[in-house]
Formats: C-alpha cells, structure tokens, sequence
C-alpha cells in the first residue's frame, strides 16, 4: 500500500512538473534581428526563485535542427515585485528561419520558501515578409502555487 502512495505522490509530482504552457505567438517580418519582449506574471505573493534557472531562450532552426540563439537568465533581473517587463534583442543566422521560444519560470512565497512552482513554457513562430510585426511580445503568467 506505502509503495501504491508513493506511486501515486510521484506521478502528481511529474504531471505538474513537466506540462509545458504553449505559447501562442504572432508571426515574425523577415528579418535577421527581432526584439522580445513582454512581462513576467507571478501570483501574488509569489517571487522568483533567485537560486533557480529561470530563463527565456530564444532558438532558431537552422538545417533542420535547433540551435541556441539567445538566453537570458531571469535571475540576473532578479526583482521581488510580482509583475516585471523584460526586453531584449535577438539577432539570428537567417532571416527566415523558424523561431522556437522555451521559458521557465521557479517561483515560491515571498515569506516562506514553502510553496514553489515551476512553471514550463514554448512556442514556435514563423518568419516571412507576408508578415508586419517586427517584435514578439510574450507575457510569462506564473501559476498559483495552491
């Protein structure tokens, strides 16, 4: 019965932390550089962890494979405020090339390190000259922790 328990704890325990949150993201102009930008959302209360690698990674496919373009690591923005903006520039090989965006963010309580989350997060965005926007805006909403 303990061993069923224990299966059971660690099933939920990797059901919540690997579901990715897709990110729906409007297509790119053609263009060899772009800048993202946009907010990170944490419930109230919550802080990033400052300990953890929370980052937004920008990667471009390039003969069929993805490489790693850009990283920002978060905790060097390190802020306790719930709701941050960040911006940064995203200069790639291609002007065409498919753009893939994985972030994640560790959060726990403000107070108390009890209650952490991570939350998982990607999505893919397609560049052409059909297209007019010359920016991604990508707002990262943490999840409540209860």
């Amino acid at each position: 019965m303990k061993s069923f328990v224990a299966l059971i704890f660690i099933m939920m325990i990797f059901e919540t932390a690997f579901a990715v949150k897709t990110l729906k993201l409007k297509s790119l102009f053609a263009s060899k550089s772009f800048l993202v930008e946009g907010n990170i959302l944490l419930p109230q209360g919550q802080k990033l962890n400052k300990t953890a690698p929370s980052n937004i990674t920008v990667l471009e496919k390039i003969d069929g494979q993805w490489k790693e373009v850009t990283k920002i690591e978060l905790t060097k923005v390190f802020t306790v405020s719930e709701e941050f903006p960040y911006s940064f520039p995203v200069h790639t090989q291609s002007n065409d090339s498919p753009i893939k965006i994985t972030a994640s963010l560790y959060h726990c309580d403000k107070v108390k390190n009890n209650y952490c989350v991570i939350d998982d997060f990607e999505g893919e965005v397609k560049r052409s000259d059909k297209f007019s926007q010359k920016s991604l805006s990508i707002d990262l909403k943490g999840s409540s922790p209860k």
